[in-house]
């Protein structure tokens, strides 16, 4: 009985680290995900394809130019 508790909570514990490193991993993905929209939207306003204050998804450019430089900080967070 007791040999089964201990393989039961092993295999909990195996469980929820792999479940703990994959969430990470897809948290990490959909944070680029994020980041490369926001500059790619914000490159259109640079380039002139975005000829009013906001972009179709509803953002200013100051708002986009914003957004990218925290992804830039989050992906380089220097010392």
């Amino acid at each position: 009985m007791r040999k089964l508790v201990v393989t039961v909570a092993l295999i909990v514990a195996a469980s929820a680290l792999v479940f703990w490193i994959d969430h990470g991993r897809r948290a990490e993905a959909d944070r680029q995900a994020r980041c490369a929209d926001y500059e790619l939207r914000l490159a259109a306003f640079e380039h002139g394809q975005v000829t009013g204050d906001y972009d179709a998804k509803g953002e200013s450019r100051s708002g986009l130019e914003f957004r990218v430089s925290r992804c830039r900080q989050a992906a380089n967070p220097g010392p």
